[in-house]
């Protein structure tokens, strides 16, 4: 697992140093979901929450692009994300 460079983080997020602290160190925070992209599965994104992102760790690498207190929070980082990168253009 890996962290993008800039990292986009919801409102409802408090102490994003902490949460990517304890992703970085193996923890995964609860109501915690996670924007992220995955350069080598069938998708090109995939939102999660973090107690599914460390069952898919075992399979699949992914880069942490965006962290969200709430599955709809996460979808509106996904789609600032794609507003504001070139990639689907």
């Amino acid at each position: 697992m890996e962290f993008s460079e800039d990292i986009f983080v919801g409102g409802s997020i408090t102490d994003e140093e902490d949460i990517i602290f304890k992703l970085k160190n193996g923890e995964f925070p609860t109501d915690v979901y996670c924007v992220c992209r995955c350069p080598e599965g069938k998708f090109r994104y995939e939102i999660m929450s973090c107690r599914e992102l460390k069952k898919e760790l075992r399979r699949k690498h992914f880069v942490i692009c965006g962290i969200g207190g709430s599955k709809s929070e996460a979808f509106e980082i996904f789609r600032t994300i794609v507003e504001e990168t070139d990639e689907f253009a």
